[in-house]
């Protein structure tokens, strides 16, 4: 299956189906579906279903450096957090107005779904969204229980969003990042603003180093815009 030109929208999946088509399905429609999601979030590595397609290494490349196609896949991942009664606010993910209605289908202890979750943090993680992915499971942990997820599924999920050291370190400054980025806009006097800007300097600089060293271009981004949002302020002092 060409993955690329199906993320691009130029090419029907394995079913024949494009991309926008899936997107427009029900609610009904993507519960009972069960050869869609492999093709919504892609691995490179096999599914129980035999037949499913992979992502290879080439593909893999793509979908993490084109633009086009990430900004696709987080449409994907939009569009089954409304299905599990989420949504995005920010790079948040927090229960919709609907959650306490649509979790009925799947907050189950033992549901199909939540092997659909796992398999859509491992997408996101693959694909350089990882701070999506994160943001989708801190929300899982935040309605989970004993009671309608089993301790296997958690460790599934736990597994699938675990980052290594330099991912962590990169992650942790971003945000110190961010929040000094924040203050700073806050900030009543040049004073105020240059502190907070040598601070965020410090952060972004480690930050970037380490992004660049371990071919994280999804930070590398980040990081620019925060710096670009910031000589904007600095320019105002």
């Amino acid at each position: 299956m060409d993955f690329v030109g199906f993320y691009l929208g130029r090419a029907p999946d394995h079913k024949g189906r494009m991309l926008t088509d899936i997107w427009r399905w029900s609610d009904e429609k993507l519960e009972t579906g069960h050869d869609f999601i492999h093709v919504l979030f892609p691995l490179t590595e096999y599914s129980h279903i035999f037949t499913a397609p992979v992502l290879d290494d080439a593909a893999l490349a793509e979908f993490r450096a084109n633009k086009t196609i990430r900004q696709n896949l987080l449409k994907s991942f939009m569009r089954m957090l409304r299905f599990f009664g989420f949504r995005l606010d920010g790079q948040k993910v927090v229960p919709a107005d609907d959650f306490s209605e649509k979790s009925k289908n799947w907050l189950v202890i033992g549901d199909h779904n939540h092997w659909r979750i796992t398999r859509i943090l491992k997408c996101l993680r693959a694909c350089n969204l990882e701070d999506y992915a994160c943001a989708f499971y801190d929300a899982l942990l935040d309605v989970a229980t004993p009671e309608n997820v089993s301790k296997e599924t958690l460790e599934y999920w736990k597994a699938a969003v675990e980052e290594d050291a330099d991912k962590q370190r990169i992650r942790h400054l971003i945000l110190e990042a961010e929040e000094m980025a924040k203050l700073m806009s806050q900030a009543k006097t040049a004073e105020e603003k240059n502190r907070y800007y040598a601070a965020l300097s410090s952060c972004v600089q480690e930050a970037f180093a380490l992004a660049k060293f371990t071919g994280n271009e999804s930070a590398v981004m980040r990081l620019g815009n925060i710096i670009f949002h910031c000589e904007q302020l600095k320019a105002t002092t």
